[in-house]
């Protein structure tokens, strides 16, 4: 998904956001940059990736002040208390530093314990990064806010990244360069999504689906019950037949667990439009 030059759609018609993307980070802190004497150099973040779940946002970075929020870009799902890795591929240049964050008590800020995803200097012709996180056990559920950030400035070459603006002595300060990205993610306290997601032996279909859900299981194990959760962890319909009425749910993600007599089960998302 391309970048919008938004700063020059909002001169030419008056908004701040174009087809769901913004540069208006509220009510979390700013991420901007501003490069003063020094070179404005075109560094950029190019991709986001957890798992199957990736943005692409190309090799040019969004217009001044280079932050922006994609908030039409699907959530991916997350689980409480399983892990992960986001991985973060930008530029080739003299990346000072590159870190991630996700608002996991929904209190709009980064600054909490755990909610660092990781964080690292970048090393000139390196345009991976890579962090290894779990989702705090007791994360809030629901759609939480991710941000993203890479930076390089001679004047705070080798400090931690930060998320909003760095102390110059007592003074807030923009970084000079980089890119700051954010994401809205999906925390469930379902558990299991992530297992024999695809499996042959278990087949939902049609997925999305609209007023029914078929259920094929080839496997040599026999359904004991069927239950259908929302994103937040609630049950919201249960089942013992391979054909499934869900003509009465929202439109939005479920997670259907199938329950096998021997006590195994597989759990899978379905989208319901």
């Amino acid at each position: 998904m391309k970048k919008i030059n938004t700063l020059l759609f909002s001169a030419i018609i008056g908004i701040s956001s174009v087809s769901g993307q913004s540069t208006n980070p509220s009510p979390y802190c700013a991420a901007r940059y501003t490069p003063g004497f020094q070179m404005d150099l075109s560094q950029y973040i190019s991709s986001v990736s957890i798992g199957t779940w990736i943005n692409n946002s190309g090799t040019s970075p969004c217009a001044a002040p280079h932050y922006i929020y994609y908030s039409n870009v699907n959530p991916t799902t997350l689980i409480r208390g399983n892990s992960y890795t986001i991985n973060i591929t930008h530029d080739a240049g003299s990346v000072h530093g590159v870190a991630a964050w996700i608002d996991f008590n929904n209190d709009h800020d980064f600054d909490d314990a755990n909610e660092e995803l990781g964080q690292g200097g970048g090393t000139y012709g390196t345009t991976l990064r890579s962090f290894n996180f779990t989702v705090p056990a007791d994360a809030n559920t629901g759609t939480l806010r991710m941000r993203v950030r890479t930076y390089q400035d001679d004047f705070h070459p080798s400090s931690p990244v930060v998320p909003c603006r760095w102390m110059d002595n007592t003074t807030p300060t923009d970084y000079a360069n980089g890119e700051a990205e954010d994401y809205n993610v999906i925390v469930s306290a379902v558990t299991g999504i992530e297992k024999n997601e695809g499996s042959d032996e278990l087949v939902l279909f049609p997925n999305p689906m609209t007023n029914s859900l078929g259920i094929k299981n080839s496997g040599n194990k026999e359904i004991s019950t069927i239950k259908i959760y929302s994103v937040l962890g609630g049950e919201v319909q249960s089942a013992i037949t391979n054909n499934i009425d869900v003509s009465a749910l929202n439109t939005g993600v479920y997670f259907v667990s199938v329950v096998f007599k021997d006590g195994a089960s597989m759990t899978q998302k379905v989208i319901k439009e």
